[in-house]
């Protein structure tokens, strides 16, 4: 369902529950927060950002924002508290699509920590960090999208060709254009899989286009959630990113 939603969409808006007319909703003010750390990790204020991305948690059960929690806490160098949330987002979410690059981020985490403890000297965030985090590849929305679309180019082509075949039958059985009564049924028939067949051509190919946007915006999510892969001032990329 959510792939041929995705279908009908060239691009996918997530947005925040619908507004109240009271007060926000803990949706909507997680939302706020998770904004707020966004634009504060983008300046590389990774305290302030942590605040706000544990603010977001407290009002969100959505695992996404843990992932964010690890990777902000990396940026400041606090590694058992960076493996631990880490660890946390594998038990909430062991079957997450990022669910492998969370564990070899808690693996490394745990591996600077304890080198921290075996030399008393603090373990600095690496410039390779932020070459790890822009190899994660695309989640699993894209290629589901354009699976879709592949087997709907199947049924498309399987429906052309049945009416190609039912239109071959009445040629050779209507001389000059004209059929019996009792090829009405046929005709009817051959028609409908002609119909069905551009139907289902033009839904294969808008899937195909959606599945192409989606590898460059990102997107594999639930309930409105999507990841990106956002640039730092730094010219690194931070994965796992969660959109409302």
């Amino acid at each position: 369902m959510r792939a041929l939603l995705a279908m009908c969409l060239v691009s996918v808006l997530s947005a925040t529950a619908v507004a109240q007319e009271d007060e926000p909703t803990d949706d909507e003010r997680a939302a706020m927060h998770f904004h707020a750390a966004q634009s504060y990790f983008d300046d590389e204020n990774f305290e302030q950002a942590l605040v706000e991305f544990q603010a977001a948690r407290e009002l969100s059960e959505r695992p996404e924002l843990i992932y964010n929690v690890g990777l902000t806490l990396e940026r400041l160098g606090r590694w058992g508290e960076a493996a631990e949330a880490h660890r946390q987002f594998l038990a909430a979410a062991p079957d997450h699509p990022d669910a492998g690059e969370a564990e070899r981020r808690m693996t490394r985490a745990e591996e600077r920590a304890e080198r921290e403890r075996e030399t008393g000297e603090l373990v600095a965030p690496g410039d390779d960090d932020d070459q790890q985090d822009a190899s994660t590849g695309p989640g699993a929305l894209p290629w589901a999208v354009l699976g879709a679309s592949a087997a709907l180019g199947v049924a498309a082509l399987g429906t052309g060709l049945a009416a190609h075949g039912i239109h071959g039958e009445l040629e050779d059985d209507c001389p000059g254009g004209v059929c019996s009564a009792d090829r009405a049924g046929d005709i009817d028939r051959g028609r409908a899989l002609g119909r069905a067949s551009t139907a289902l051509s033009f839904i294969a190919l808008a899937g195909a286009v959606t599945g192409v946007i989606l590898f460059f915006v990102g997107g594999d999510d639930d309930d409105g959630l999507a990841l990106d892969v956002a640039p730092t001032r730094g010219g690194g990329y931070v994965q796992g990113r969660l959109t409302f």
